[in-house]
């Protein structure tokens, strides 16, 4: 659709102000993460067994007597995060993948290392580690026929058990996204993070006392903390994090301003104040 001259200046002032918001918001985007980065840089890794009160950040293994299996793949874990998005077509019979919603659960785990361990719950964590699967549903006609590509990675046998995951059916998946059953409910795709056992993760967190110990050994929890939001629970080394949030946060401080300065400025001059 072409639109009438006289509608492109305020079409161009709605897309620079639209802009300019954008820009703010990877500015302060930028700010949180190199506050977290500053956060891991300034809490040092501490023993499982020696965790005190408060904001602490462990390095260990997770362990636990009850994994469950993950929505998408089936693989047991003590937590998953599953990123569901919705195909949406648009003009000329072409389209893009949209977030439809985010489904994150789990249950308590174990974090151990050579001192001891310390309980866990993984709930409300941001989780950096790998991605478990990527999947589409219905499956891609393409990807049928040559391969199974980026839209269905689903995973083998566990390297440490050798066990393998169970994937659920297409008609589950679209079941679990909401779409009904499974003719004309849509096309999703489906991303799965999951925390499984006998994987190290480094952990920072807010240490609180555990409400129900098992022992003497068991009295501390790490969980988000109310004062403290920063929850976070990576397969990455502290040093690999640090790195990562260092050139993600000026990437979005630089790239935030200049989108910001930009704008405003095509703005000003619009508007004849320079």
């Amino acid at each position: 659709m072409i639109l009438p001259a006289h509608d492109f200046p305020a079409k161009i002032d709605v897309y620079l102000v639209g802009g300019l918001g954008f820009g703010l918001f990877l500015f302060f985007k930028g700010f949180g993460l190199y506050r977290k980065k500053r956060l891991i840089e300034d809490t040092p890794v501490m023993a499982a067994r020696s965790v005190a009160m408060g904001l602490v950040q462990v390095h260990g293994v997770a362990k636990g007597d009850e994994p469950f299996p993950s929505p998408v793949t089936g693989t047991p874990c003590f937590a998953f995060k599953v990123e569901i998005e919705r195909w949406r077509t648009s003009g000329r019979g072409g389209g893009s993948w949209t977030h439809y919603r985010t489904d994150q659960n789990g249950c308590k785990f174990y974090l151990a290392d050579e001192s001891g361990h310390v309980l866990v719950e993984p709930r409300q964590a941001e989780l950096d580690v790998p991605r478990q699967c990527r999947r589409q549903v219905p499956p891609s006609m393409l990807g049928s026929l040559f391969s199974r590509g980026d839209d269905d990675d689903s995973p083998g046998p566990d390297p440490d058990t050798g066990a393998l995951p169970e994937p659920r059916s297409d008609d589950d998946l679209l079941q679990y996204a909401g779409g009904g059953g499974f003719f004309g409910s849509g096309r999703y795709r489906f991303t799965e993070y999951c925390i499984m056992p006998g994987r190290e993760y480094d952990i920072l967190g807010t240490c609180v006392e555990n409400p129900q110990p098992k022992d003497e050994n068991d009295r501390n929890l790490i969980v988000k903390g109310q004062n403290e939001a920063t929850y976070l629970i990576s397969s990455k080394a502290e040093k690999q994090i640090e790195s990562s949030l260092g050139w993600r946060s000026a990437l979005l401080v630089l790239g935030g301003s200049a989108l910001t300065v930009g704008c405003a400025g095509v703005l000003l001059y619009r508007a004849g104040m320079f």
